[in-house]
This record gives structure tokens, C-alpha cells and sequence, in this order.
């Protein structure tokens, strides 16, 4: 597995603050705690929310997720839709245009989010 350059900043980044920042570091063990789908879906919303009040577009929320507070794993996919997804204990989320998506669980700004079947 290849780690670049710029996933070894974050990662050192996330490292430096979880061991300096005690705030931080009892929200990322809060975040990693929680486990039924209403509350990471709770967690995304929060996170698309940060992305579309900052103006920023839709492979930006790959990155926050990542960060602290929410520390949620995602993956960016351009094929078929442009989309970002997030596996959490065995379900798949996926956040994508809202014009793409059919009966989403949930919209933020012109992004949906909706659990895989």
C-alpha cells in the first residue's frame, strides 16, 4: 500500500492533534465510538454542511471527513457518478449530487446522502 505525501501530512497532523489537543482527541474517540447508522448519518450531514457553508465542492468532503472531529474513512469515486464513499460497520453511504440521486435519506445544500442497498 502507497501512503503520499500529502496522506502523511494529514495523518501526522491528525497524530500531532489528538496528542496535544485533548478536546480533539476526546471527540475522534467519541467519533470512532458511535456506532448505529442514524448516528453517522447524523456525522456525514454535519460534515456536508461544514463543505457547503465553506463553498466548497463535492471530492472537499472526502477531506473533512478524514479530519477531526469526525475521523471517518472515505473514498472519492469518479465512475459511474462523482462520489464520495463511506463504508461503516458493514453499510455503504454515498454522497453525490442531489440530481443524480433517487429518494436520498437525507440532502445538504445540492448534495445527497443515502445508504447503499
Amino acid at each position: 500500500m502507497k501512503i503520499t505525501k500529502r496522506q502523511l501530512r494529514r495523518i501526522i497532523k491528525e497524530e500531532i492533534l489528538r496528542e496535544f489537543n485533548p478536546q480533539a482527541r476526546a471527540r475522534a474517540q467519541a467519533t470512532r465510538s458511535r456506532g448505529p447508522g442514524g448516528d453517522i448519518l447524523s456525522q456525514l450531514q454535519a460534515a456536508v454542511q461544514e463543505v457547503v457553508d465553506g463553498g466548497k465542492g463535492l471530492f472537499d468532503i472526502s477531506t473533512i471527513l478524514g479530519k477531526a472531529p469526525y475521523g471517518i474513512p472515505s473514498k472519492t469515486m469518479t465512475s459511474p457518478l462523482p462520489m464520495v464513499m463511506v463504508n461503516w460497520e458493514g453499510k455503504k453511504y454515498a454522497i453525490l449530487n442531489a440530481k443524480y440521486a433517487e429518494d436520498p435519506d437525507a440532502v445538504v445544500g445540492k448534495f445527497a446522502i443515502g445508504i447503499m442497498e
